[in-house]
């Protein structure tokens, strides 16, 4: 039987650049899919229910310490693991704090770049631009022009 992933620093960090990056990206994927709102808020539930809830119990507070076992939390072996817990919780919170500070500064570029030619392709496709219709592919006019 294969073994559940154990929770480190490593594991943590991992799972925190993960999250802050997947909810940096959320906007970015529902507007290249067109989604409703409902879908939206659907969508985000997905995200925190996947990068968020699941990651955190395996990779941040890890699997021995989800039992609710009254006789093991009278030890003071468990206790004193919950200063690991504490720890791997800082690093995972450092790592989200990494990958969306990343995504801030890169992303105007990359994330909402792509985002909004993903939607002008999609519009592209669906219809014809008319000759009189603003074209959504090129730039606003600048004030100098």
């Amino acid at each position: 039987m294969k073994t559940l992933p154990r929770a480190t620093r490593l594991t943590a960090l991992l799972s925190g650049l993960a999250l802050g990056a997947g909810v940096s990206l959320v906007p970015s994927v529902q507007a290249y899919l067109e989604l409703s709102e409902r879908m939206k808020g659907a969508s985000v539930m997905l995200v925190i229910l996947f990068l968020f809830f699941g990651p955190v119990l395996l990779f941040v507070v890890g699997v021995p310490h989800l039992s609710v076992d009254w006789p093991s939390q009278q030890r003071s072996a468990y206790w004193a693991s919950l200063r690991q817990i504490g720890l791997r919780a800082l690093i995972w919170l450092g790592g989200c704090g990494i990958s969306v500070a990343a995504l801030a500064h890169f992303g105007p570029h990359l994330v909402v770049g792509q985002a909004r030619v993903a939607v002008v392709t999609r519009l592209a496709q669906t219809q014809e631009l008319n000759p009189g219709q603003a074209n959504p592919c090129s730039e606003p006019p600048s004030p100098h022009s």
